[in-house]
């Protein structure tokens, strides 16, 4: 990541504790479960990579050189939205592990007041504390250190673009209780699940607090979703190749949920064998052999290679944007840096 980022993630991950730990107080004690649910959230959020967070700041920085508090402070929101959608999603996904440790419902699922490993008072707990986060995100808005014009903007920008989060949401859902997929509707889900609320958002509200043009901020918004799509698509090869180590996920997880992924689709549209593979997507108990088998597969009938060419499509549409757009050299090569990230990560 580019050293800007950097400056605003490590702002962000102070002022994430600063304000976790101050609006303790301001919600009171209530039967225990206010220190918990926000030890527990701390935790949570600490332990991802802020990436949504930091581009907020990040963006501002891009035409001020520089950020103010007021969007580290909606960084910060950023990250508790995050948390919320995340806790939610492994309760849909019935996910176990996220960033390295148990997701937030097993955690309550071991923890049962009748002394069983209860997956319904698990499940019931993950979403109220999911719920918690998602409107803590919104105080932390309401309160964040703009002008109040500013805020106003931004608490519209920020509803409609969660909205769409929750639509794109429930498209996936449904591909996952459906036969197939089409690449068009796959691409959907990668463009308002992860592209505009990854990318698009923060670059968004930070080019808002530096009270850039509409222009800018359209830009901004269009570059986000092609850089979101890379990110997606790069997150579905760490999901089926990458270390788990490195990635905090247990690799082959969405093999096992049969997820349908863009990878999976042009497995299905490459290779003529895949029928013969089907068997393996959905199967809980894969073994690692397997997985191997299904890898090897996924590269030599060519869906890996078709996956790429649509991030090679978006990478060339991200650097017709950045031209586009009137940058410093600096804020110009900023940009390309976040796109040569997404390119490359491994995590």
């Amino acid at each position: 990541m580019t050293a800007s980022i950097e400056a605003g993630r490590a702002a962000v991950r102070r002022e994430l504790t600063t304000y976790l730990a101050g609006v303790t107080g301001e919600i009171g004690s209530i039967s225990g479960w206010t220190d918990d649910v926000i030890a527990r959230l701390g935790d949570y959020a600490g332990r991802g990579k802020l990436i949504r967070g930091a581009l907020v700041p990040f963006g501002e920085s891009l035409f001020r050189g520089s950020h103010t508090p007021g969007s580290v402070d909606l960084g910060v929101a950023m990250e508790l939205l995050q948390t919320f959608l995340l806790i939610h999603d492994d309760i849909m996904d019935d996910d176990d592990v996220r960033r390295g440790g148990p997701a937030v419902h097993v955690q309550f699922r071991e923890e049962s007041p009748d002394g069983r490993v209860n997956e319904r008072y698990g499940i019931s707990q993950g979403i109220c504390v999911g719920d918690v986060a998602a409107f803590l995100a919104l105080h932390r808005i309401a309160t964040a250190q703009l002008d109040p014009s500013v805020r106003d903007s931004v608490h519209r920008i920020v509803g409609i673009e969660i909205v769409r989060v929750g639509l794109a949401q429930m498209q996936d859902v449904y591909h996952g209780w459906s036969p197939e997929a089409s690449v068009e509707s796959i691409l959907d889900v990668y463009t308002f699940k992860t592209g505009r609320y990854t990318f698009s958002l923060p670059l968004m509200l930070g080019a808002i607090v530096a009270g850039q043009p509409e222009e800018t901020i359209t830009h901004l918004s269009e570059l986000g979703e092609a850089l979101g799509r890379i990110f997606q698509i790069r997150d579905d090869e760490l999901g089926l190749y990458g270390d788990e180590e490195n990635t905090g996920k247990p690799s082959g997880s969405d093999v096992r949920e049969n997820k349908k992924t863009l990878l999976r689709t042009m497995f299905d549209l490459h290779c003529s064998e895949s029928a013969s593979y089907g068997h393996l997507f959905g199967k809980r108990d894969i073994s690692a052999a397997e997985l191997q088998q299904l890898r090897d597969h996924f590269d030599t009938c060519g869906a890996r290679g078709a996956a790429e060419e649509i991030v090679q499509r978006e990478a060339s549409r991200c650097r017709d944007i950045i031209d586009a757009m009137s940058l410093s050299d600096e804020a110009r090569g900023e940009l390309l840096g976040v796109l040569s990230f997404n390119l490359s990560r491994t995590t």
